[in-house]
């Protein structure tokens, strides 16, 4: 099992998110992130980095227009099996920019 802590200094707080993932042989899972913004590429480079830095997997990213002004943000990820993904979506929804932020995944061998 990896941890990871992201503290995060906000002028009237201190946020702290945890991520706990498992290693290992396990079979991995594809995570599907979907999301709506007005500015896709700040909610990309912000959701990238915190793909990268838990050592997940990209196996897909688009960005696509939704509506006047607002573009649809979808991630597939690919992530060990045991991730929790409640945990993924609070730690991915965290981001003001995104909205309607939709998690899904599927286990693959």
């Amino acid at each position: 099992m990896r941890r990871f802590t992201d503290r995060r200094v906000w002028p009237d707080r201190v946020k702290e998110d945890t991520v706990t993932v498992s290693q290992g042989s396990e079979p991995s899972r594809v995570v599907t992130l979907s999301a709506e913004t007005s500015n896709p590429f700040d909610a990309a480079i912000r959701v990238l980095g915190d793909a990268q830095r838990y050592g997940f997997g990209l196996e897909k990213l688009e960005i696509s227009t939704v509506s006047d002004g607002a573009m649809s943000l979808r991630l597939d990820l690919r992530v060990p099996s045991g991730s929790d993904i409640g945990n993924l979506r609070d730690r991915f929804s965290r981001h003001d920019m995104l909205s309607a932020v939709d998690l899904g995944s599927r286990f693959e061998t």
